[in-house]
C-alpha cells in the first residue's frame, strides 16, 4: 500500500490579530460538517514511524498510550478492555486515520488498548508534540476536536443501539457501515472486504460469539453476506431491505404497547 503524502494539502496559516477574531475565522475556514481524516491528515507534520507486526499490542493498560498515531499502512484495532472479557471492539482504524487519544487523559489507568490486526506502519507524534502543535496550529486544534468528536459520537450510537435494537439489526448495522469504511465496491453491487472472524463482530456488535455465528450462518443462508477466512462479501441493498423491514417491526411493536 503506497505511503499517504502528508505534505499534498499543506495547512493553512492564519494571521490572528486577536483571540477571538482569530476563532471565528478559523471556524468559516472550516468544513462545518466536520474534519476528515484528509483533511486532518494534512495538517499533521511528518513524524517519526514505527512498525508493528501482525497481532502486537499498540498500547494497553500495563503501557498506556503517551503518544498520538496516525496509520500510514495497516489496520489497527482500538478496543475496551472488560474485567473476565476479551474486551469491546470500539472502532478498526484504516490508513490515514488516527487514534490514540486517551493519551491526552491524566488518568492512572486507562482500559483501552490497541493492536495491529495486520502488519501496520504507523507515524507518532508525543503528547508534548501535539501540544505544542496545537498552540501553533489552532486550526489543527479544532481539526482534532471534530475528528474525534465523530467518532465518539457513533461509540454513543452503538450504546444506545444496544438497549433500542434486536442484535439482528445491530449485526446488520455494524457490517453495512464496517463494509463503507474498510471495504472495495464490485462491479455486481456488492462490497468485498477483510475477514471479520465471529468473534471480532461480536465484541463490536455487544453479543456473544455463538449467537453472532448463529445470525451470520442465517444471513449467508439469505444471500446477504458471502464470507470465509479468505475475506467477506456484503450485498447492500438485500440488507438494507431486512433493516428497513425490521424498523417497520419495530414502530408496529411501539405502536401495540401504547
Amino acid at each position: 500500500m503506497a505511503t499517504p503524502n502528508l505534505n499534498s494539502s499543506p495547512s493553512r496559516r492564519l494571521r490572528v490579530d486577536g483571540e477571538s477574531q482569530g476563532r471565528t475565522l478559523l471556524v468559516k475556514k472550516l468544513n462545518p460538517a466536520g474534519s476528515s481524516p484528509a483533511s486532518l491528515r494534512s495538517q499533521l507534520p511528518i513524524s517519526s514511524t514505527s512498525e508493528y507486526c501482525e497481532g502486537q499490542v499498540i498500547y494497553g493498560a500495563d503501557h498506556p498510550s503517551k503518544s498520538v498515531y496516525l496509520v500510514v499502512t495497516g489496520i489497527v484495532e482500538v478496543s475496551r478492555l472488560i474485567e473476565g472479557a476479551s474486551g469491546a471492539l470500539l472502532e478498526i482504524v484504516r490508513p490515514g486515520e488516527v487514534f490514540g487519544e486517551s493519551a491526552f487523559l491524566a488518568v492512572p489507568y486507562r482500559s483501552e488498548r490497541a493492536t495491529a490486526l495486520e502488519n501496520a506502519m504507523l507515524m507518532t507524534w508525543t503528547i508534548s508534540e501535539m501540544e505544542d502543535l496545537v498552540m501553533r496550529r489552532p486550526e489543527l486544534a479544532v481539526a482534532l476536536v471534530q475528528f474525534f468528536a465523530q467518532r465518539n459520537a457513533e461509540v454513543n450510537r452503538r450504546i444506545e443501539s444496544l438497549s433500542l435494537d434486536t442484535i439482528e439489526r445491530r449485526l446488520a448495522c455494524s457490517l453495512i457501515r464496517l463494509s463503507e469504511r474498510l471495504g472495495k465496491p464490485e462491479g455486481d453491487g456488492s462490497v468485498r472486504m477483510m475477514p471479520l472472524t465471529d468473534e471480532m463482530l461480536s465484541r463490536y456488535v455487544g453479543a456473544s460469539c455463538e449467537i453472532i455465528t448463529y445470525y451470520m450462518n442465517r444471513f449467508q443462508k439469505q444471500g446477504y453476506v458471502s464470507y470465509s477466512r479468505y475475506g467477506l462479501v456484503l450485498y447492500h441493498d438485500p440488507l438494507r431491505e431486512l433493516l428497513s423491514e425490521t424498523a417497520r417491526k419495530s414502530r408496529s411493536r411501539r405502536r401495540a404497547l401504547r
